[in-house]
């Protein structure tokens, strides 16, 4: 629990949880997620304590019209 609980518990944890939250919306609304077109998708994973997937690249663009709620990088 990054946030804790009991007497101690941060009083920032909704508010941070719901800057996370419109952070993706935002990342998802605004950009179009592509795979890179010469690097083929396999699920394939390496073993461990848990399983990780390979590397792969995937890049994102933003979307036709910008909205101004994130400035480009």
């Amino acid at each position: 629990m990054i946030f804790s609980i009991g007497k101690r518990r941060c009083i920032g944890d909704q508010i941070a949880k719901v800057e996370v939250f419109l952070f993706f919306a935002i990342l998802i609304h605004q950009c179009s997620f592509e795979s890179n077109p010469s690097q083929e998708i396999s699920l394939d994973c390496s073993y461990g304590l848990t399983l990780k997937p390979l590397n792969h690249s995937i890049s994102a663009k933003l979307r036709g019209k910008f909205l101004g709620l994130v400035s480009p990088a």
